[in-house]
């Protein structure tokens, strides 16, 4: 980047109350109520991967075959009112027959029910609050163990995706080009700030104090670092007149800002990359902490690709011990034939994007990155989802587990749904970025 150009009704599983997944049978009919015994993997090896610039493939030993649903027995144990998991990790969530379903993902398989949808929540994307115990939807709504927490926003801006607030998620918000809103939980405070004159996306910090925001101030055009009220506004890194951030993300530690790029309208550049950079603070001469110029030179470029990218996902767990995040997932391509989810290795290492599908997909997001088996593998667990197109349902979710030494993958069918989302408990943050000095770089 250069200087100059830059209340519905819900019906919720009560423990030890059944929850029938509705007049519809058809996602169980030719399954038995044992998940474990209907799963379905695949071998996948990736000896041939995608190059990061070239059009999706197949790699030549993809094994393609017939996948099953699981039978979907709901066992009545509720809503999850808290995590039962390590920081770090996550389980997959997911919507079937509006019926929103909990895959625990161990040893049985099982899926559990948490809930029955009103209709209009049950094709709606959705995101699990930080703290692991309520859903915000697309439209607003707030579902939490008990029922309706808060209802649709009217207001809601159509195509204006919603996130929540940093650590815990006191609050939604939602970035519009021309303000940022900020409602609570319950809906009670609604305020709005402008940091700057026009907002592509924004993102919290994992501490909650500030956070980064793309757009242009008046003046410069690139990624800013403000205060959680949207006062105290830096410039991070100035961007190319032009060039647009449509997504954005802090990895759960703290240590990288990951960014999607979208160079098309910029006039040194075309197609989408995936950036990141560091954002730990470092200590300056005179014994302060600053983030910007020195992150320069820690700027990587993970992608690039002549079409579309995004649904950028992280992994849980933070991003690694490296020098770069290792954690990082993309769709790529536009709804379609050709869209494909990939995963990014870390940059240290030379192998190029890894395709986690052979058919049109986008990454739900990492249940985690650890180390298992008796050899003890470093593996990433990953959540897809497929369908015709790879954006619009019925979607097929499936956990890849994908070898980090070997590059080669297993596949297993969780389910056939509407949605699904990722519930993780984040890890404890180290690094803050309140009372840092902001140096900017180009």
């Amino acid at each position: 980047m250069t200087r100059n150009s830059v209340v519905s009704t819900l019906a919720v599983c009560l423990v030890a109350v059944a929850c029938s997944p509705g007049a519809s049978d058809s996602t169980a009919a030719s399954t038995t109520s044992d998940v474990s015994t209907s799963l379905t993997t695949r071998e996948i090896s990736t000896a041939t991967s995608t190059s990061l610039t070239s059009a999706p493939s197949t790699p030549a030993s993809l094994q393609s075959t017939t996948t099953t649903t699981p039978g979907l027995e709901c066992l009545g144990i509720g809503w999850i009112a808290s995590l039962e998991l390590p920081p770090g990790s996550g389980s997959v969530t997911f919507v079937s027959d509006g019926v929103l379903f909990v895959a625990t993902l161990n040893a049985e398989n099982s899926a559990r029910c948490l809930a029955e949808l009103p209709e209009r929540l049950a094709t709606q994307r959705f995101v699990w609050r930080p703290a692991g115990d309520q859903i915000l939807f697309e439209d607003g709504t707030i579902l939490g163990e008990e029922g309706v927490v808060r209802d649709q926003q009217e207001d809601s801006a159509a195509g204006a995706e919603a996130f929540w607030t940093r650590p815990t998620g006191t609050s939604t918000v939602e970035v519009r080009s021309e303000v940022i809103t900020k409602v609570s939980v319950d809906g009670s405070t609604i305020s709005t700030f402008t940091p700057l004159l026009s907002h592509e996306s924004a993102a919290y910090h994992p501490d909650g104090t500030t956070f980064a925001v793309a757009g242009f101030d008046g003046n410069d055009q690139g990624v800013f670092i403000a205060a959680n009220d949207g006062s105290d506004v830096r410039v991070l890194a100035f961007a190319d007149i032009g060039l647009r951030f449509p997504e954005m993300a802090f990895t759960a530690d703290a240590r990288w800002l990951v960014f999607i790029a979208d160079h098309n309208n910029d006039e040194f550049s075309h197609g989408f990359h995936l950036h990141s950079t560091s954002v730990e603070p470092f200590k300056m001469d005179d014994g302060t902490l600053a983030v910007g110029a020195g992150s320069e030179f820690g700027m990587t470029t993970h992608l690039e690709s002549d079409d579309l990218v995004n649904m950028l996902s992280l992994a849980p767990g933070g991003s690694g011990a490296g020098d770069v995040p290792n954690g990082l997932a993309v769709a790529r391509g536009e709804c379609g034939p050709n869209r494909r989810a990939l995963f990014l290795p870390d940059m240290n290492t030379s192998q190029d994007a890894v395709v986690l599908a052979d058919r049109p997909s986008y990454p739900v997001g990492f249940i985690g990155i650890g180390f298992k088996g008796a050899d003890n593998r470093l593996v990433a667990d990953i959540v897809i989802a497929t369908s015709e197109d790879g954006c619009t349902g019925p979607f097929e979710f499936s956990l890849v587990t994908l070898d980090l030494a070997e590059f080669t993958m297993i596949e297993t069918t969780i389910a056939v749904g509407q949605n699904a989302a990722i519930q993780s408990t984040p890890p404890p943050v180290a690094f803050t970025l309140a009372g840092v000095t902001i140096d900017p770089f180009a």
